[in-house]
């Protein structure tokens, strides 16, 4: 019987661990989106229908990682550097876009993670492993965190390929108390 029960609770674990990864949703309409990075005078940048969140970028030549989200998913992209306006604004065309369930007022994204237990920091600019972390599960009094990450995924920007990843591996670095 105790077997059983081991089993059952394997069994539950690893569909909740399969579930993070299928319930990433690649967003087939937005790739091939071009849109131009100026945000509006009231502040919040919107790409069909998605409010542009945050991003990182590395060099013109490189797919820039950028975060959106919706009333009910977040989402994370690749983007392709395309020019600047005479303004200074620059354009962008989306290349790759994944979302998953979650709530922006709970949840965001950390771009300072890794897998596995000796994570102390990325060691490249162009190899990512992101984490959407719930705000209220992350232990605030601890610098490396494994708990409250619901999702993750890996980004490359050299290719800008994203791969949605099972998260029970993957350690974030406290960016909340910056």
């Amino acid at each position: 019987m105790k077997h059983v029960a081991t089993l059952a609770a394997a069994f539950l674990f690893a569909g909740s661990v399969l579930a993070a990864v299928a319930d990433w949703r690649e967003e087939g309409d937005m790739p091939g989106t071009a849109y131009v990075g100026r945000v509006p005078a009231d502040g919040m940048l919107m790409v069909k229908g998605w409010r542009s969140d945050a991003g990182t970028y590395v060099s013109d030549d490189m797919y820039a990682l950028a975060v959106y989200s919706s009333d009910t998913r977040i989402a994370i992209s690749s983007e392709k550097f395309d020019h600047r306006e005479s303004d200074g604004a620059a354009a962008w065309t989306i290349a790759r876009f994944f979302s998953f369930p979650g709530d922006r007022e709970k949840e965001g994204v950390n771009f300072e993670c890794g897998i596995g237990p000796g994570f102390t920091g990325r060691t490249s600019e162009t190899d990512y492993v992101i984490g959407i972390v719930a705000y209220d599960k992350v232990p605030h009094d601890a610098e490396r965190f494994t708990t409250g990450i619901s999702a993750a995924a890996k980004v490359d920007l050299k290719t800008g390929a994203i791969q949605p990843i099972d998260p029970k591996d993957v350690a974030c670095i406290q960016t909340l108390a910056d």
